[in-house]
């Protein structure tokens, strides 16, 4: 009777899950959502998968990548990155910065309506995916300098032993070419090197940065996130003490750097005191010798002076500051640099000049040129060239093609392409009476246009020179 009782309770748990699983199948063709999302780590990317809704309604889907969990909430900070059709399912994304990320997959109502609903495990990650970026060859990273003494000493790492790198010094913190242009190239290394040692001006800060050669050469791939000191370093100015013994009442200062003071000897002094010890004294003097016979001229060497070793000094070299007559000993109240009096030119010279600037070329302005290349220019910064090119020459538009050239020049361009940027602002400086820019701006141009520079630079020099 007991069995009886308990008989349905037994079928009850067996019908139990037939009737969850038929509500789930029910729940998932109904759903608007992603399901069995999954994410994998790949070299260099993050791989999603995941199903697509059953649901006829959705049509797209949006990826999102997020540094914090999904919640309807925190949506709006999540960062949209890819819209995929209905049959990828899939996505393989690679962001830039190394970091921890979830990820969501919503779907997309053919409205345009996002269905957002988060379910853990099935449309989006619970966990977040740590994720670093690969390594770019021929880069260069953990840069770091430190002074030891007089010295800086670098060390970095390159990613690629084959190709070598090239050390920079700044003064400001570099961001772009023009700026690593602006420094000092102290070094050409392989590869293989991880060490450094600069000896810089001292009393100035510096920053320092390590830079594969041929993406410098390409002006592409210049800076990775540890190719650079964050902060400047530099030698102290230190002042270096003049060594010389002095044989004269007046001794020498201190030498200091920058700026040196020296208080050279009194050589009238130095003689009068030569001349006393070549003198015989009176006993001496009635003795007939052959050494007293004819008093030697007294004679003074650089010993005299002081240099009896050689003074060694630190760059940038002090500056000399004579305040006393060498020979006399008086007061110098200002350098005197020997330069002649001025005087007038003569007639017959002033004859002869004319007559050689009546023979001199007149300068005879060049007209604006296009060249070549902005027939041909494909896409890219060269055909962005080639636009304001030819949007500003047709109608001399000389103020605006400054402007725009200008703006175009701050951009990371092919050194070909901004050559020849500057050829063509240099144009534009000069059509608008700014001779000396353009002076600047052809020179710059010079390397990959000599044959359409020289006329430009020719006249301006004949007009400088007129």
């Amino acid at each position: 009777m007991n069995m009886m009782k308990r008989a349905p309770l037994w079928w009850l748990f067996m019908a139990l899950p037939l009737c969850v699983y038929a509500q789930e199948t029910q729940t998932n063709l109904e759903a608007n959502f992603v399901s069995r999302i999954r994410v994998e780590l790949e070299e260099g990317s993050v791989r999603l998968y995941w199903k697509d809704s059953p649901s006829p309604e959705i049509k797209t889907y949006q990826v999102y990548r997020s540094i914090i969990p999904f919640t309807k909430e925190s949506l709006e900070k999540a960062e949209l990155v890819a819209r995929v059709d209905s049959g990828v399912e899939g996505y393989t994304d690679k962001p830039q910065q190394p970091g921890e990320y979830f990820y969501a997959v919503l779907g997309v109502k053919e409205s345009g309506e996002i269905v957002k609903t988060f379910v853990p495990f099935r449309n989006y990650t619970s966990s977040p995916i740590a994720y670093t970026p690969p390594v770019p060859s021929g880069q260069v990273l953990n840069v770091s300098a430190r002074v030891v003494s007089d010295r800086v000493f670098i060390t970095f790492q390159a990613t690629d032993a084959t190709e070598n790198v090239i050390i920079i010094r700044t003064t400001e913190y570099p961001e772009t070419r023009e700026a690593l242009a602006n420094g000092v190239m102290i070094a050409t290394l392989p590869g293989t090197a991880t060490t450094y040692q600069d000896l810089p001006p001292q009393g100035l800060p510096f920053y320092y940065t390590v830079v594969n050669a041929r993406s410098y050469s390409i002006g592409q791939n210049l800076f990775s996130a540890s190719n650079r000191t964050p902060d400047p370093v530099g030698v102290q100015l230190t002042q270096v003490q003049a060594r010389p013994q002095v044989i004269g009442p007046q001794p020498f200062a201190s030498l200091a750097v920058p700026e040196v003071e020296i208080i050279l000897p009194n050589v009238s002094q130095l003689l009068a005191q030569r001349q006393r010890q070549v003198t015989p004294s009176p006993t001496e003097s009635s003795l007939p010798t052959a050494s007293n016979q004819t008093s030697p001229a007294p004679t003074i060497s650089l010993l005299d002076l002081g240099y009896r070793e050689r003074i060694l000094r630190v760059l940038p070299l002090p500056r000399l500051i004579v305040k006393e007559d060498i020979l006399t000993g008086n007061p110098v109240s200002r350098f005197e640099s020997g330069l002649p009096t001025p005087r007038n030119i003569g007639p017959e010279t002033l004859k002869i000049l004319d007559n050689i600037a009546k023979g001199a070329p007149v300068p005879t302005l060049p007209g604006s040129v296009i060249l070549p290349e902005e027939k041909t220019a494909a896409s890219g910064l060269a055909e962005r060239l080639s636009n304001i090119i030819n949007s500003n020459w047709p109608d001399n538009n000389w103020s605006r093609a400054i402007q725009e050239l200008t703006s175009f020049l701050q951009l990371e361009i092919d050194q070909k392409v901004k050559e020849r940027a500057y050829f063509y602002r240099a144009q534009a400086y000069l059509f608008s009476g700014q001779r000396e820019r353009s002076s600047m701006d052809f020179i710059l141009a010079l390397p990959s246009y000599r044959t359409q520079v020289s006329p430009f630079l020719d006249y301006l020099l004949l007009k400088n020179r007129n």
